[in-house]
C-alpha cells in the first residue's frame, strides 16, 4: 500500500469543504494506514482454523475404541470430524471477514496540504492547520533483537518507530505511528512545517523579553533554564544529540548540565535551533569589530 496522490478535485467532499474552509492550501498527498493488522489477524485465523480441524481429527482418532463399541462405522465419525471442522472454517471466515470491515472502516485517511493535514473517519473531516500547531513531540525507537546462545549471543537490528503526536492550541491532538505506511515520510514534513509556522511567533517572543518553556526546559535573553539551575548564553552552551537524547554541556566542561530525551521535548527542533541562535548572538556579539 502506498502513499497515494489524487488530483484535487477527486477529493472526498468533506475534504474538500474543510480544506477550503481552513485555508489549508493545495493539496499534496494521501496517507493510508497499513494492512499490518488485518494480515496478522488473518494469519491467526487461519492458524486457528488449522488447529480446531487438526484437533477435530485427533478427537476421532481417540474415540475410536467407543466409536467401534458402539457401532459406529469409521465413515461416521470421519463425516462427524469433516462437518465440524467446516463449521469452524465457516464461523472463522464470518470473523474474518467481519474483522476485516471493521479495520477498513475505523482507520482514518490521513490528507496532507500545504497549510496542514485534514483526518478522514468514515465521512467526518477533522483539519489540522500548521499555524494552530502549539505542541509536537517526536519519539524515535530502534528495536534489537537478542539472541542467546551455548557460548555465544547476538544482537540483531529489526529497524526503527516513529511516533509523532501533535496538541492543538484547542487543545486537540493527534497522534500518528508505524500503522500508518511511510510515517517516517509524512514526519518528517510535518517537523519541517510545524517548525516553520511556530519558529517567527517564538523568535518575537524571545526578543521581547518572554520566556519560552519546553517540557523541563525553559530559554529566555539570559540563558538556558532547567529547574533551579540556569546557564547563561555567555556559557556558549553545546550540544550533542545521539540516539534519541540530547546532552548539554557549558564551553569547556567536560561533565554535562543537563541530558533529556529528545522526545520528552516538545517542539525539540525549535528548542535546538533557538539554543543555537542565542549562543551564535553573543558570540558574534564578542567578536571586535
Amino acid at each position: 500500500m502506498t502513499a497515494s496522490t489524487p488530483q484535487q478535485s477527486t477529493l472526498p467532499t468533506p475534504v474538500q469543504q474543510i480544506a477550503t474552509a481552513d485555508q489549508l492550501g493545495a493539496f499534496i498527498k494521501r496517507y493510508d494506514y497499513s494492512a499490518r493488522e488485518l494480515r496478522s489477524s488473518i494469519g491467526y485465523g487461519v492458524g486457528g482454523l488449522l488447529v480446531l480441524g487438526f484437533a477435530a481429527l485427533m478427537l476421532g482418532v481417540l474415540l475410536e475404541d467407543d466409536i467401534a463399541h458402539h457401532n459406529i462405522g469409521a465413515g461416521d465419525w470421519l463425516m462427524a470430524a469433516f462437518l465440524l471442522l467446516l463449521l469452524g472454517i465457516i464461523l472463522g471466515c464470518c470473523r474474518l471477514i467481519f474483522h476485516a470491515l471493521a479495520l477498513i472502516i475505523s482507520k482514518p485517511k490521513i490528507y496532507q496540504f500545504k497549510q496542514g493535514l485534514v483526518i478522514l473517519r468514515g465521512n467526518r473531516a477533522s483539519s489540522y492547520p500548521w499555524r494552530q500547531v502549539k505542541f509536537l513531540w517526536k519519539t524515535v525507537i530502534d528495536h534489537y533483537l537478542k539472541q542467546s546462545g551455548t557460548f555465544t549471543s547476538t544482537v540483531t537490528y529489526q529497524g526503527r518507530s516513529y511516533h509523532f503526536t501533535l496538541r492543538l492550541q484547542d487543545d486537540r491532538k493527534l497522534r500518528l505511528d508505524n500503522d500508518l505506511e511511510h510515517i517516517r515520510e509524512l514526519g518528517e514534513q510535518i517537523d519541517q512545517e510545524v517548525f516553520q509556522a511556530l519558529w517567527p511567533a517564538a523568535l518575537a517572543s524571545l526578543e521581547a523579553g518572554e520566556t519560552l518553556s519546553f517540557g523541563n526546559f525553559r530559554i529566555d535573553a539570559q540563558g538556558l533554564i532547567r529547574g533551579q539551575k540556569a546557564l547563561s548564553w555567555k556559557d556558549w552552551p553545546l550540544l550533542t544529540v545521539n540516539k534519541g537524547s540530547v546532552t548539554i554541556k557549558a564551553a569547556g566542561q567536560e561533565k554535562a548540565w543537563a541530558k533529556s530525551e529528545l522526545a520528552e521535548i516538545p517542539n525539540y527542533r525549535l528548542f535546538l535551533a533557538l539554543i543555537g541562535r542565542q549562543s551564535n548572538l553573543y558570540l558574534n556579539a564578542k567578536q571586535p569589530k
